[in-house]
């Protein structure tokens, strides 16, 4: 009877476990996308809705899959999604690709279309965590040269089978490598920006910013990468840790002069127009892709009106395995601790507290140089700099700095965040749904029902033993 007791309390334990566990898989979603699509349609890909921010609200505190199903555009008026839980986007579901063919009246395949150029400042903002899987972002012409996607402080990951299109809707290429086609151009201004924090349209700023983010990028253009706020009314204060993992892709900014006080072609940089405190942490880790620009630590301070810029905390560069490839107007590739000296600039002040420093890690025996072989770690004064590089060069120009440490590179003291090369648990969406009604719950394939199965199955085997049991008490 005991026996009989036992397995009817573990029996009833799986009962609620394997229903636990299937209404947890049955309660993603996915929603398809396509400007030829209708906001009140279903959101299946028969019937997908026409907004981003649209498939966003479906999706709502949950997430869930937003796929990508035809030309979908983001510009002024649509561009800022509402609040949501985790969203993976992609072209690729239920074992089809959709950047393989057209939907509706397009003439190209399925791609995010950012129709939101410098000019208008108007940035693609994003309100939860989200992955960029194997999708593409278009920049559709020069009129619309570096747009914006901006985080709201929240997580972002860009797989390595996203990439980054230069193309009219016709599908003519516009841009290359080379330069903008047709003229004598090779101005690298047109990849898209990437912010943690918020562009000026969508926030006033002074908040304090708590809590962990992570950024990872795998592959794509981008015209920089940063740490921060663009052009707020006032200052956010960081009091966080974030850590900004460069796997791939490219980093073009490319525009202004080296020199104090102005822009720095600063393609990475660990912090950008806001203030932090003593607990801030920003480590970037750059283990693969090409750098056209320089990469900094503490970066520029945005508009004068936002007041003081406080800087305090610790920002590390582990400049591990990539390409520096710095080839415009310079003798060398620059790593800057700080963008800006401690002084008055204009109406307010760059300050450095006590606390503020930085660590420059660099694999030298790994990352390549070229066309220029040389790495310039710039100059300053009143910022703490710890420099770490696996073994001395002649090509690593240094000059100011007496201790610099060579040997193994490890995470130093005064960052809790680690070092990792390692590659990121791959988030691609599922190819073999059992359904494609994207407005409703779906169930997931089969490789998510494991432990549904497995909890299904021990309640089987466990109810006939009870069925035996019985049997043999009579």
């Amino acid at each position: 009877m005991k026996a009989i007791r036992f397995l009817s309390m573990l029996l009833a334990a799986l009962l609620v476990t394997s229903l636990c566990c299937f209404g947890a898989f049955a309660a993603e979603k996915v929603v398809f996308v396509a400007d030829g699509g209708d906001d009140s349609a279903a959101g299946t890909s028969e019937a997908p809705v026409k907004t981003f921010a649209k498939a966003v609200e479906m999706l709502g505190a949950d997430g869930g899959t937003l796929v990508v199903m035809g030309v979908v555009t983001i510009e002024e008026g649509n561009s800022h999604m509402p609040e949501s839980g985790p969203i993976t986007v992609t072209s690729v579901y239920g074992g089809v690709d959709y950047r393989a063919k057209t939907y509706g009246t397009d003439t190209v395949g399925a791609r995010i279309v950012m129709k939101l150029g410098k000019t208008a400042a108007v940035g693609f903002q994003l309100r939860g965590d989200y992955v960029f899987d194997a999708v593409s972002l278009c920049v559709p012409d020069a009129g619309n040269a570096s747009p914006v996607i901006a985080s709201s402080y929240h997580n972002f990951t860009v797989t390595d089978k996203f990439q980054t299109l230069y193309e009219d809707l016709d599908g003519n290429v516009w841009f290359t490598d080379e330069g903008q086609v047709g003229q004598d151009s090779a101005a690298r201004t047109y990849p898209t920006i990437y912010l943690l924090g918020y562009n000026k349209d969508m926030s006033d700023g002074g908040l304090t910013l708590t809590g962990n983010y992570t950024v990872d990028i795998s592959a794509g253009d981008w015209y920089t990468v940063r740490v921060g706020d663009r052009d707020l009314l006032s200052r956010n204060t960081l009091d966080c840790q974030v850590t900004v993992q460069i796997r791939g892709g490219k980093y073009f900014y490319w525009t202004g002069k080296l020199e104090n006080q102005t822009n720095s072609n600063t393609a990475i940089q660990g912090l950008y127009q806001a203030c932090t405190t003593a607990n801030f942490r920003s480590t970037v880790n750059v283990t693969g892709g090409t750098i056209y620009g320089s990469i900094a630590a503490f970066g520029s301070f945005g508009i004068k009106s936002a007041g003081d810029c406080v800087q305090a905390g610790t920002v590390t560069l582990n400049i591990l395995n990539c390409t520096l490839a710095r080839s415009y107007n310079f003798d060398y590739n620059y790593v800057i601790p700080t963008m800006y000296t401690g002084e008055a600039i204009g109406s307010f002040a760059v300050v450095y507290e006590d606390t503020a420093t930085v660590n420059i890690n660099i694999d030298n025996t790994k990352v390549l140089c070229d066309p220029m072989p040389d790495i310039k770690i710039c100059t300053v004064e009143g910022l703490k700099v710890n420099i770490a590089l696996v073994e001395q060069s002649s090509h690593i120009i240094a000059d100011g700095y007496n201790d610099i440490k060579y040997g193994p590179l490890s995470a130093t003291d005064t960052d809790p965040v680690p070092v990792t090369t390692e590659q990121p648990v791959e988030p691609t969406p599922e190819t073999t749904p059992a359904t494609t009604e994207a407005g409703s719950d779906v169930t997931p394939p089969t490789g998510d029902y494991t432990l549904f199965v497995l909890f299904a199955a021990a309640t089987v085997l466990c109810a006939a033993t009870i069925g035996i049991l019985k049997k043999k008490a009579r």
